[in-house]
């Protein structure tokens, strides 16, 4: 793949119900890194961003996080895709008791609200297609 060298691309289909999986894992492990990026005005919601298996997300001005598991698979996205995930999961994890973070959210989906993404990347896979973005390796 261009700018990420070798990839393994792996799908899986079962043929009972038809439920359908793809995965994919550059061919070489990167170090720990983690990627920062400030979103100051709503054409940066279009950013798009590569989130590595096995990577947390946070945004801390809206109070969220995302810690991945071992058996999370990577996707593409864009940064608005990213909020649209989180106000999913609150949907189905919340009823009327989370109403402040879904306002808070579409604000920020709305461009009204201005936020940090971060990804802390366990194996230096995901990448976020801005020359604004700053990335350091993590030792922890």
């Amino acid at each position: 793949m261009p700018h990420e060298g070798p990839t393994v691309l792996a799908s899986g289909k079962c043929k009972a119900c038809g439920y359908k999986v793809t995965w994919i894992y550059p061919y070489e492990e990167g170090k720990k890194l983690v990627h920062r990026y400030e979103i100051k005005r709503k054409e940066d919601l279009n950013t798009i961003v590569i989130i590595g298996e096995n990577t947390d997300i946070e945004i801390p001005e809206l109070g969220l996080k995302f810690l991945s598991t071992e058996n999370e698979p990577g996707y593409l996205s864009t940064i608005e895709g990213i909020l649209l995930r989180f106000l999913e999961k609150i949907e189905v994890a919340c009823d009327t008791e989370c109403e402040d973070k879904r306002k808070m959210i579409n604000k920020a989906i709305n461009g009204e609200k201005m936020f940090t993404l971060i990804l802390l990347d366990r194996h230096g896979r995901s990448r976020i297609f801005s020359d604004k973005v700053v990335v350091k390796e993590n030792k922890d």
